[in-house]
């Protein structure tokens, strides 16, 4: 259910960037970059404190590290830097014990 409504919020919004946190497989940046295909415009920026992602895609860029680490918030700024403001940032966390989602907008970005 979750990724049909990130599909919607996607679909509606079409950002130029989503960014994800915790990647693990790499399977939801795979499903966001995909989505992205389809609407034809938009990168994937996953960051996780293990390089444990198996999918290549040209939309996905990876960074490895904390993403509360200071070095990193900057790799990822820069990346990001010069995207409209109305892009969608998705920081996402599925924890193992609950199974939900969860979606913030960090302002330092």
């Amino acid at each position: 259910m979750d990724l049909l409504i990130f599909q919607e919020i996607l679909c509606e919004t079409r950002p130029l960037v989503i960014i994800e946190t915790g990647t693990a497989a790499g399977g939801s940046a795979f499903f966001f970059a995909s989505l992205l295909d389809l609407l034809g415009t938009g990168e994937v920026v996953t960051v996780d404190i293990v390089d444990e992602c198996h999918v290549r895609h040209p939309r996905i860029t990876r960074f490895i590290g904390s993403s509360t680490d200071p070095d990193v918030v900057e790799q990822i700024r820069v990346r990001v830097h010069g995207r409209p403001w109305s892009s969608l940032i998705l920081a996402t966390a599925k924890s193992m014990s609950s199974g939900k989602w969860s979606c913030t907008v960090p302002s330092s970005l």
